[in-house]
């Protein structure tokens, strides 16, 4: 609605919430929010990878990892 050329984050999901069988997102409702970037945090890089993989079903711009350490 501000501009054709913005670009939409989403606040910072953790990796284990993403991955929850009983998380709830608003990601694939065709709300017309595009181009949407999600940001997935945690400091595991099995969990940031299996939650990317999970993303890719969505209609995503970009998915940005942020890695922390354990």
């Amino acid at each position: 609605m501000m501009s054709s050329k913005a670009v939409l984050w989403t606040e910072m999901e953790k990796c284990d919430s993403f991955l929850s069988p009983s998380r709830s997102t608003n990601l694939g409702d065709g709300n017309g929010e595009s181009p949407l970037v999600l940001q997935l945090g945690g400091n595991n890089e099995r969990d940031l990878k299996q939650a990317a993989l999970s993303a890719k079903q969505y209609d995503l711009f970009e998915i940005n990892l942020n890695a922390g350490r354990k």
